[in-house]
């Protein structure tokens, strides 16, 4: 999960820098679409990790209280 977190703040500054005059419009929108591709993934890992750590305290719990 820490990974993801550091992924996002990566994918993050690439889509904030990457749209700039001086780069151009050919090479920026790749840097773009590879932030925003980075961020779904970050983002899609941190629901994933956060719903099987979710699943596994509730399983923990269920097996405590029998």
């Amino acid at each position: 999960m820490g990974a993801s977190f550091v992924l996002m703040f990566i994918a993050g500054i690439i889509c904030a820098l990457a749209p700039q005059d001086f780069i151009g419009h050919g090479t920026s929108y790749p840097f773009f679409a590879i932030g925003r591709f980075l961020l779904a993934c970050a983002t899609r890992g941190i629901a994933i990790t956060g719903f099987v750590m979710g699943m596994y305290r509730v399983r923990n719990n269920i097996y405590r209280n029998q």
